[in-house]
């Protein structure tokens, strides 16, 4: 993430900046193999451990950000259809998603936004319309209700850059 945090994102200078990884970080520690199920973790890394390395992404591009003097959202790693098919995808999105809420919260220039729930009905069950045929991938519709999980955050931030 940091390779080209320079180039692609320093020399603009933002105020705020909304950071989304880790949904391809997921697939590479449980050695995804396609729709229809994954492994166990092939990237030698433990739960715990592929979590670590996960926030360890996050907090650097934090710490970037806030040389910038930048606000960062950072958005949770979404729990699509296409994770729920394995416990070992699951157990590292939620893992992630605490340790990457914890990092956050270490700081004053960043906050955690959990999109999960505007992309799942009442029960916690993933809105599938939403979702592309590969279950991971969205739609329209979805990019939405990211937006709407999105708005009073990136306002917040936004006041906040400018003091």
């Amino acid at each position: 993430a940091l390779q080209h945090f320079g180039r692609a994102v320093a020399r603009y200078r933002p105020r705020v900046i909304i950071f989304y990884c880790g949904s391809n970080d997921v697939n590479f520690h449980v050695g995804y193999l396609g729709w229809f199920g994954c492994c166990s973790y092939l990237s030698g890394y433990s739960e715990a451990g592929a979590a670590q390395e996960i926030s360890a992404t996050v907090a650097a591009v934090i710490s970037a950000a806030g040389r910038l003097s930048a606000q960062v959202i950072v958005c949770s790693i979404i729990n699509a259809p296409q994770k729920r098919l394995s416990s070992a995808a699951q157990g590292l999105v939620l893992a992630a998603n605490n340790a990457i809420r914890d990092e956050c919260a270490t700081v004053e220039h960043a906050e955690f936004v959990d999109l999960n729930p505007f992309l799942e009905d009442e029960s916690g069950r993933p809105i599938f319309s939403l979702y592309m045929p590969d279950g991971l991938h969205y739609r329209s519709k979805a990019y939405s209700r990211i937006h709407e999980a999105l708005r009073e955050p990136v306002m917040r931030r936004w006041a906040l850059s400018e003091s």
